[in-house]
């Protein structure tokens, strides 16, 4: 009996320190801390995350902050993550540009995979694309 009460109790601890975890102020979001590259300023980043400070770390969904943040043409990969006693944790992985065709609309960027992201100057180097229209044949083809 001594021994069922006392697992008992020690599953009511762990349960009642991770309750308190999962709702004190102690482990709430009080620092975001975002990491991109040149071509997504965090600026544009920050009013995406949409967690207000204060809010529990725990109870951040982060994979609804990340399908926010991927939202953003230029992103490739987004990953959030906690970092605990209060940080947030923003990682923005930018799409490279493989190669820009030209449109009436301006140079368009595409990355490896086939996805046109941009609609800019390309930078030095980036070979242009001669089609007539750049579909899936053409993504296959660029795939490694």
């Amino acid at each position: 009996m001594r021994r069922i009460l006392a697992l008992v109790a020690i599953v009511g601890l762990i349960c009642g320190i991770g309750a308190a975890a999962y709702f004190s102020p102690l482990f709430s979001v009080r620092n975001i801390e975002v990491r991109t590259g040149d071509s997504v300023p965090s600026e544009t980043v920050h009013p995406l995350v949409g967690v207000a400070e204060g809010t529990p770390l725990l109870q951040v969904d982060t994979y609804a902050v990340a399908s926010r943040i991927a939202e953003l043409p230029k992103a490739a990969e987004v990953r959030v993550t906690r970092a605990l006693p209060s940080t947030l944790r923003i990682e923005v992985v930018e799409r490279v540009p493989a190669v820009f065709y030209d449109e009436p609309s301006g140079a368009h960027l595409m990355d490896p995979s086939g996805v046109t992201y941009a609609i800019e100057p390309p930078p030095p180097g980036i070979p242009r694309l001669v089609v007539e229209s750049p579909g899936s044949e053409m993504r296959r083809q660029l795939l490694p």
